[in-house]
């Protein structure tokens, strides 16, 4: 199961289904299939999934606003204002520690821009 609060929403997702509810707004609640959830990040006025594939930015009505691939193994993913965090695997490093990474994309209605990568060294 996973969980994201923001100010005026939470959404929550099992393996297959996206809920959503804006407390701003009551009424406006709603649910997705989508397959193969492993993570969610919600941010002012959109909320990203995850899945072994891709990630999907939507809005709160659930329009696809922007998409991309993945090729790595993802960990975790956060978001904060317009900014997407997202942290995977990116190889088993030099000395046997493992090394993480990160991705921090800007999101707009518009478009999703890539504004940096920073490698992450585990010992």
């Amino acid at each position: 199961m996973y969980f994201a609060l923001s100010n005026d929403c939470f959404a929550y997702a099992n393996n297959n289904t996206l809920y959503f509810e804006n407390l701003k707004q009551k009424g406006q609640k709603w649910d997705a299939k989508i397959k193969g959830i492993q993570g969610i990040a919600l941010s002012g006025d959109w909320i990203a999934v995850v899945n072994q594939e891709e990630i999907g930015i939507y809005d709160f009505c659930l329009n696809l606003m922007h998409l991309a691939g993945t090729d790595r193994k993802f960990v975790t993913m956060t978001a904060y204002e317009d900014r997407l965090v997202i942290v995977y695997h990116a190889s088993v490093a030099i000395w046997g520690c493992q090394c993480l990474s990160m991705k921090i994309f800007k999101v707009g209605r518009r478009m999703m821009s890539f504004e940096r990568e920073a490698l992450v060294p585990i010992e």
